[in-house]
């Protein structure tokens, strides 16, 4: 067993932990679903499109398909003549052919006749009589067609490796006939640690407090795409942390504590991690606020993540340290997150060298952070955002645009 105890940059130790997963060959599982059931989950290779769409030249606009040459120089004081010889539907297999000086009448969607090259808009024609028209605007050619395999061709990525499918990736899934889709299936267990903690529907005695870590991290590993295994409230027993943490690491493919990885006397997260099979700790304590305290070490294959026991800062944690190495390990990228500028209506202060996150609500432009007492949870639910404070920085002014996180 060996360890690194150093506190360490966040993103020196999200870097150390990819290297050592990479090294040792984690390898997140996946698994093949339904893309009608797959929203959420994160593809575990590139999804390449099987088809073009649209299959066929096919108009944009209702109006005429004719040769785009015959327009040129058409006006209203000097129209062009066309014959109307057809009509396109939607649904029609279309077999005229368009020479000089003729028109198929089209509709949106409808697939192009043979020698069309372009689709002059209805309301730039006027009809004259029987099925003569009249056209006085000129359209280039390809006006008004969205070409076989414009919108998307074979081959190009539908999903790229390790991006989160969205509603309207599973459209774009469907509309390629891709009814399959291969996802991660990570488990990730959840331990609460503390003798304090109870469950949420016990009326907590005097000292103790309701278990929150268990849910919100679920939640969040749920949002990110993997699947969470709860194993319930520990108490501080050394034994029955190690108990529950050789029976998760049989389980599950990466494993977080909450709490327990402090330097207090009753927090037996470390000592557990070393008495685990090829293990080997590899940050304990990261430069950042909240969270320093944060350990991350493996066991064989499995991944390790000692975090703190407040629900504010194990959340902040999850977002800026766990959620990037996950993402680092599956796609070779930091994660792809929202970030925005915007002013900031209070000052925040800070200590250089290392990194701050404050939560904080963004609205219209400018953002407040929100401060509260050690211990205190409603921050939590009246945020929507994280204020980055970087490692050089020792704070920020009221006024100043500052960097914000979307969570």
């Amino acid at each position: 067993m060996t360890e690194v105890t150093s506190v360490m940059f966040r993103r020196r130790a999200i870097e150390l932990v990819a290297e050592e997963a990479w090294k040792r060959g984690v390898n997140f599982p996946c698994t093949r679903m339904d893309s009608s059931d797959a929203l959420g989950k994160r593809v575990c290779g590139d999804v390449l499109a099987v088809e073009d769409i649209p299959q066929f030249d096919r108009s944009t606009r209702d109006g005429y398909a004719v040769r785009a040459e015959d327009t040129f120089g058409s006006s209203p004081s000097l129209p062009a003549y066309f014959d109307i010889i057809g009509e396109v539907k939607v649904d029609d297999v279309p077999t005229l052919r368009v020479s000089s000086g003729k028109a198929v009448k089209i509709v949106t969607g409808a697939p192009m006749p043979e020698g069309a090259d372009a689709v002059v808009m209805l309301e730039y024609t006027d009809s004259i009589e029987g099925d003569l028209i009249e056209v006085f605007k000129p359209v280039g050619k390809g006006e008004n067609i969205l070409f076989k395999g414009e919108d998307v061709s074979v081959g190009s990525v539908l999903a790229s490796k390790g991006s989160i499918l969205r509603p309207s990736d599973i459209g774009g899934l469907m509309s390629n006939g891709i009814t399959e889709v291969d996802v991660y299936s990570t488990k990730v267990g959840i331990v609460s640690t503390g003798n304090e903690i109870v469950p949420p529907w016990e009326i907590p005695a005097s000292g103790k407090i309701r278990d929150i870590n268990s849910y919100t991290l679920s939640s969040m590993v749920e949002e990110f795409g993997f699947l969470p295994v709860s194993y319930g409230i520990v108490k501080d027993d050394k034994d029955v942390l190690l108990s529950t943490a050789r029976k998760a690491i049989d389980e599950v493919d990466a494993l977080l504590f909450s709490g327990g990885s402090s330097a207090g006397a009753m927090d037996f997260v470390e000592s557990v991690v070393k008495e685990l099979p090829d293990s080997k700790i590899v940050v304990r304590g990261i430069s950042v606020s909240p969270g320093k305290p944060t350990l991350v070490a493996f066991s064989g294959r499995k991944l390790i993540f000692g975090m703190p026991g407040h629900p504010a800062s194990s959340m902040v944690i999850f977002e800026v340290f766990v959620k990037e190495i996950f993402s680092l390990i599956i796609s070779g990228d930091l994660l792809d997150r929202m970030v925005v500028q915007a002013v900031l209506e209070k000052q925040i202060s800070s200590e250089g060298g290392r990194e701050d996150f404050v939560r904080g609500y963004l609205r219209e432009g400018s953002v407040m952070p929100l401060y509260g007492k050690s211990g205190m949870i409603s921050t939590m639910f009246r945020s929507n955002c994280l204020i980055h404070v970087p490692l050089e920085n020792e704070g920020y002014q009221k006024g100043d645009m500052v960097e914000v996180w979307l969570i």
